[in-house]
């Protein structure tokens, strides 16, 4: 089969989605011999071995990034003649005949279920124009189980269309990077992009809490993306009494994060809201221990590779219990060993599994 993965993430955006795309793409072009691989996406970039990329640019037009979606890459997907076209992000694909068969991945739906984390034209095109594209796939790929759950509960989607297939991450070796003076010897670490989603106003009170207690001299890493509704977070970052020893770093290649996740304490995932939670995969390919909120798909997720809070003083109590170095042995055992159950081939095996279903 011609199968095409439209990749507009690879270029335009710098968080989970981009990780999501660049995973799928290098795995099932890695996996899969039989079948041809294309990508469409707005640059003339290609990375990956055994695919073809071809450019469907934006435009500077208001709104080109979408229109484009209605037009112009419909067209190149018939005159390819595409069989099977994957949609990495909701939204699409559109304006196909019923020859092509079209998949959608269905990451989570925190703009429907937390709309207040959220804008208005997220949450607007989530309740009323996802639907449309759920209607019209083939199959819908939820990330996890706790994602099914949900798109059966706010749409109605037959069982027959939705397949789970987890996230998953090609094994990556460590890195040795040159980091600022300031970073010491012993961190905490959390990751994802700065919004009220994630909750990184409770982990920074959490820590004030465990300094407090401690007298540790154990610093706590923010690295993400500065996103939206933030004015609380940064005026907390300002104005506590630890304020040296936390870092915000926003533009951290992927050899430093990885260097990040070899040498913290532990990753700590604090959020309201989960479809998966790549960080926790990434984390654990590291042998990084896990401190999770207890909410969404992240029990699903984390399994037995690391500890579950379910409020700041459990998260709190956490930290304090990691920082002595008994536990951090353990802690790094289960991490790895819950990697491991999402490794690539058995996850790739799945995807052909939708794939071999929908053959012509």
């Amino acid at each position: 089969m011609k199968i095409a993965i439209l990749a507009d993430s690879l270029d335009i955006q710098y968080a989970g989605i981009k990780r999501f795309t660049k995973n799928l793409i290098e795995n099932l072009s890695h996996q899969d011999k039989d079948n041809e691989y294309f990508i469409i996406r707005p640059s003339n970039k290609n990375e990956f071995k055994n695919v073809r990329s071809l450019q469907v640019e934006i435009s500077k037009f208001p709104f080109s990034h979408r229109l484009r979606q209605f037009g112009a890459i419909p067209r190149l997907l018939k005159r390819l003649d595409i069989d099977v076209v994957i949609e990495p992000a909701h939204f699409g694909p559109y304006n196909l005949p019923k020859s092509i068969k079209r998949i959608t991945v269905i990451h989570d739906l925190s703009p429907i279920l937390f709309k207040q984390f959220h804008s208005r034209a997220s949450y607007l095109a989530h309740k009323y124009i996802l639907p449309f594209s759920l209607k019209k796939a083939d199959k819908i790929i939820a990330v996890s189980e706790n994602t099914k759950r949900d798109l059966q509960k706010l749409f109605i989607v037959p069982e027959h269309k939705i397949a789970v297939v987890p996230n998953f991450l090609s094994e990556s070796k460590g890195a040795t990077v040159q980091l600022l003076p300031s970073i010491k010897r012993k961190y905490f670490l959390v990751v994802g992009t700065v919004e009220p989603r994630k909750n990184h106003l409770q982990t920074i009170e959490a820590f004030i809490n465990f300094k407090s207690q401690s007298k540790s001299q154990t610093q706590l890493i923010i690295i993400g993306k500065d996103g939206w509704k933030n004015k609380a977070f940064k005026t907390k970052m300002a104005n506590n009494p630890f304020k040296e020893d936390i870092i915000w770093l926003q533009d951290v290649t992927d050899s430093k994060l990885s260097y990040f996740y070899q040498n913290a304490s532990c990753l700590i995932f604090n959020t309201y809201y989960e479809g998966f939670g790549y960080p926790i995969l990434e984390a654990m390919q590291f042998s990084c221990p896990v401190i999770a909120a207890n909410n969404s798909s992240i029990p699903e997720v984390l399994g037995n590779g690391g500890w579950l809070f379910d409020s700041q003083e459990e998260l709190t109590n956490h930290m304090l219990k990691l920082d002595k170095t008994e536990n951090v042995k353990l802690l790094k055992k289960m991490a790895r060993q819950r990697f491991i159950t999402f490794s690539e081939k058995p996850i790739s095996k799945l995807w052909m599994e939708v794939l071999n279903e929908l053959k012509i």
